[in-house]
């Protein structure tokens, strides 16, 4: 490294797979350059993990505060970010998608794991990322059981449906339909013994146990679509508005317009967590048959070809409350417009209000 430099940013890219991790430890200069200082490649252990930080930690430039760079890999980076974080170093963890873009962006064809993590120690230096927070144990546990009861349930369907085929065939084989049978009782026993554990989570903690209550009084919202949705956001302990929240939900509205030639249907972007859409989607059902909520709905689909654009209206709009009821503290109130006697609290209760969009606009999927 020149002495006749001066160092602006310090960043370590993680390239994390199953069983290793590469790292690659870049420096940003006064003059824009970018420089490698060292690049290193550790096991995924524990034991590692501390070497690697011990590694880490000699290589720290003084005053510079580094960002350690890495992708959310499945369950494989986990150990290495909390273990960073137990030691106050700022993670920034990204969704594939985001490295794979900014790769792309560079013209970069070639893909290795000194590569990968020369990229995202690039990404460090260049960007301003957001830096990743520890999840909460207990909605860490929450996620957990959530997400087992989701993959639960998409196999009960399977098998509903296989069952359904079996019903329905020339020949029917009457053991087969009772094994089927068999199977979903199954299914709806682990399910059941899966909401009980998330039931009893719940009440062991007094505050998060209230605010859930909170949000259950919005039409449609059960107990368990709001833990999803707490425990995917993490307690929206990232996010910063409404807007956000939707963009991170995959529910935002994605145009794309060129010219006279190039007009496509607007559609959601569905680029963000899709166990939050998937928990929304049948409360937004409900909610369409809700006395207030209908109003809002019907409006939204008049003239429209599909009734799915309203659908995914109400998802987005059953988001939001979910947001400014944790936030606030407050319960549901259908009449909370009307009483506050400000039109400019509607934001916290509309949907798809984009100034910059007319309603022909609105979400088509």
């Amino acid at each position: 490294m020149k002495n006749s430099k001066k160092v602006l940013k310090q960043a370590f890219g993680i390239d994390v797979s199953k069983l290793t991790f590469v790292v690659n430890c870049s420096v940003l200069f006064d003059d824009f350059s970018i420089e490698t200082l060292s690049k290193r490649t550790f096991k995924n252990t524990l034991a590692d993990i501390q070497n690697f930080i011990k590694w880490a930690k000699i290589l720290h430039i003084e005053q510079i505060t580094p960002v350690f760079v890495l992708e959310a890999t499945g369950v494989y980076f986990e150990n290495l970010a909390y273990k960073m974080t137990d030691c106050s170093f700022q993670v920034a963890v990204l969704l594939p998608n985001k490295a794979s873009a900014f790769i792309s962006s560079h013209n970069i064809k070639s893909k290795t794991d000194n590569i990968d993590a020369a990229i995202l120690a690039k990404m460090g230096l260049e960007r301003k990322l957001a830096l990743w927070n520890a999840q909460d144990p207990v909605l860490r546990e929450l996620k957990v059981l959530a997400r087992e009861r989701e993959q639960l349930q998409k196999e009960k369907t399977k098998a509903l449906n296989q069952l359904h085929a079996y019903a329905c065939a020339y020949e029917i084989n009457k053991k087969t339909i009772s094994r089927t049978k068999k199977r979903i009782k199954f299914f709806d026993s682990m399910i059941q013994d899966i909401e009980k554990n998330i039931e009893e989570l719940v009440k062991q903690h007094h505050v998060l146990d209230e605010k859930l209550q909170k949000i259950t009084t919005i039409p449609g919202i059960g107990i368990t679509t709001a833990v999803i949705i707490i425990a995917e956001t993490n307690g929206f302990s990232l996010i910063r508005n409404s807007k956000q929240l939707v963009s991170y939900s995959g529910l935002d509205v994605q145009i794309k317009q060129s010219g006279t030639s190039l007009n496509k249907k607007t559609r959601i972007s569905k680029k963000g967590n899709s166990h939050i859409r998937k928990a929304l989607y049948m409360p937004a059902l409900a909610a369409s048959r809700n006395k207030n909520m209908k109003v809002f709905y019907e409006r939204v689909n008049q003239n429209k070809p599909s009734k799915k654009i309203g659908v995914i209206a109400l998802e987005q709009k059953l988001l939001k409350l979910i947001y400014s009821l944790w936030k606030s503290g407050q319960k549901y109130d259908p009449n909370y417009i009307q009483n506050s006697g400000n039109v400019k609290i509607l934001d916290s209760l509309s949907v798809l209000t984009n100034k910059t969009m007319d309603e022909k606009n609105l979400v088509q999927i």
